[in-house]
């Protein structure tokens, strides 16, 4: 049996009728910004692994904090991972689900990174940052399915 999280739609509104559309970088990227929590992806000995992160888009990078206060975060200098972040309002049936996938770094030069608005979580003394690389980023926008529109028969002219 299918899981169902939230509200159950009426009848007015079938599910069916939310579209997705494909979003660009520069909007993906920009979509990224307005929040800073996602769902980081990578793997735990041979095994796949899906953390929460807080994250910060920083330049062409997505940087992610690594807190010492939890179990070490499992990743590997050079290895693949993924940032999963999405956002969706129940109510109105409209969101968006955005993916980055890249390498990730250490990022030992810190210089200037306190500057960085709406990110207090990043360490000062504590933890370090992860960086990963904005290589391949996917991005849908979720929403109500516009209905067709049928052309008046009187506004549509007889050919010659």
């Amino acid at each position: 049996m299918p899981c169902i999280s939230g509200p159950v739609p009426d009848d007015d509104w079938p599910v069916s009728d939310l579209g997705v559309n494909e979003l660009h970088r520069s909007e993906c990227l920009a979509l990224l910004a307005t929040t800073n929590l996602g769902q980081l992806a990578l793997t735990r000995r041979a095994l796949p692994a899906v953390i929460p992160a807080n994250y910060v888009v920083y330049r062409d990078r997505i940087l992610i904090h690594a807190s010492p206060g939890l179990d070490a975060v499992p990743w590997n200098d050079g290895e693949i991972v993924a940032l999963h972040v999405s956002v969706f309002d129940a109510d109105q049936r409209v969101g968006w689900s955005v993916s980055v996938t890249g390498v990730a770094h250490g990022t030992p030069d810190l210089a200037g990174i306190e500057n960085i608005p709406h990110a207090p979580w990043i360490p000062h003394g504590g933890g370090h940052l992860i960086a990963i690389s904005t290589d391949l980023v996917h991005g849908e926008r979720l929403g109500p399915t516009p209905e067709p529109t049928i052309p008046d028969r009187e506004a549509v002219s007889p050919g010659p």
